[in-house]
C-alpha cells in the first residue's frame, strides 16, 4: 500500500507541476499578446500624431492661401468699382458735353 500512495502523489504532484507548466504558458502568452497590443497602440498613435501634424500644415496652408485669395478678390472688387465711377464720369461728361457743347460755352452763361 505505501508503494502505491507514493505513486498516487507523483501522479498528483506530476498533475500539478502540468498544472502549473499549462498556467505559466498561458500567463506567458497572455503578455506576449499584451506587449504586441501596446506596440500596436505605440504605432497607432505615432500614425495619428503623424496625420494630425500634416492636418496642421494644410490648415495652416489654406488659411494663408484663403487670405491671399479675399486680398485678390478685394483688389478686384476695387478695381471694378473704379472703372464703374469712371465710365460713369465718362458718360455724365458726354451727355453734359452734348447739353452744352464740349467746352461748356453754353452752360457757362
Amino acid at each position: 500500500m505505501d508503494h502505491e500512495s507514493t505513486e498516487e502523489e507523483f501522479d498528483e504532484r506530476r498533475m500539478k507541476l502540468t498544472d502549473l507548466e499549462m498556467a505559466i504558458s498561458k500567463s506567458q502568452s497572455q503578455v506576449r499578446d499584451n506587449l504586441n497590443l501596446v506596440i500596436e497602440r505605440g504605432d497607432k498613435l505615432e500614425d495619428l500624431e503623424d496625420k494630425s501634424l500634416q492636418l496642421s500644415k494644410t490648415s495652416n496652408t489654406f488659411y494663408k492661401t484663403s487670405r491671399q485669395v479675399r486680398r485678390r478678390m478685394w483688389w478686384k472688387k476695387v478695381k471694378m468699382n473704379l472703372i464703374i465711377f469712371l465710365i460713369f464720369c465718362l458718360f455724365l461728361w458726354f451727355v453734359l458735353s452734348l447739353a452744352c457743347g464740349f467746352d461748356f460755352h453754353q452752360c457757362r452763361s
